[in-house]
């Protein structure tokens, strides 16, 4: 059986929005057969005692069945201390946030406009904040 993590979780997101972070907390450890078996760091123990509740693991093994396109088992276990698997969403989206602004910050670094002004007023550049563009007001 072949599922996609990052799909089940946008689904579950999209579709349950009060249970998707806690299950964005969890790793996806294996896929044997029919049975997922979805892990939690001993960090997470809230995430993981509310996805065990037998209604969101119901609605989660139901969009997992969907998915798939056949009958899904779900086992939710907490990972034993120094077992490894995957990172879970959150870590992924965390670490690829902090790459994007150690990016932008390197590309502003880089601009001929702000060495210039770093290199005439002696400072340094610290951080950089990308934001969206907002509407004239007269």
């Amino acid at each position: 059986m072949r599922l996609n993590w990052e799909q089940i979780l946008e689904r579950v997101a999209s579709v349950h929005p009060n249970i998707g972070p806690f299950l964005e907390m969890g790793t996806l450890v294996t896929i044997e057969g029919n049975l997922l078996t979805i892990g939690y760091p001993k960090t997470a123990s809230v995430a993981l005692t509310r996805i065990q509740n037998d209604e969101n693991l119901r609605l989660v093994t139901d969009i997992c069945a969907e998915l798939a396109g056949r009958p899904v088992r779900l086992r939710v276990i907490e990972l034993a201390d120094g077992r490894t698997t995957g990172l879970s969403l959150a870590q992924i989206r965390a670490a690829k946030e902090r790459d994007q602004k150690q990016a932008l910050l390197e590309r502003t670094r880089s601009h001929p406009l702000v060495k210039q002004t770093l290199d005439v007023f002696g400072g340094e550049l610290v951080e950089v904040r990308q934001v969206s563009p907002q509407k004239e007001v007269r």
